[in-house]
């Protein structure tokens, strides 16, 4: 059973998740209706967007995963858990590379 406290816990995880997928609804959306997905760098929900994606990969760490694998069980491990964060902040960090436009830099 799980207490109050765990429950919290596990209630932030899903409202990062729902706005993650209501995020994905919400840019999807607009690309099929303007043909963009509506980023701007003046407004802060751009800014924001890649932000609650890494708060929702980082946030996995609240539940206990083995450090090894277990052969043929589907089952993560902190191994994945850890690949799946680096994936998420490589993407965070090359969206807000475009963001600031860091090309004048590197030419």
């Amino acid at each position: 059973m799980m207490n109050y406290s765990s429950h919290l816990m596990h209630g932030g995880r899903q409202v990062l998740g729902l706005a993650c997928i209501v995020q994905y609804l919400v840019r999807f959306g607009l690309l099929c209706a303007k043909g963009n997905m509506g980023f701007d760098p003046s407004y802060w929900s751009t800014w924001a967007t890649p932000a609650v994606h890494l708060f929702l990969s980082c946030s996995s760490f609240i539940f206990p995963v083995p450090e090894r694998r277990f052969g043929s069980k589907p089952i993560i491990w902190k191994e994945l858990q850890i690949h799946n964060i680096l994936f998420t902040l490589r993407s965070c960090l090359i969206f807000y590379f475009w963001l600031v436009d860091v090309t004048p830099f590197l030419c």
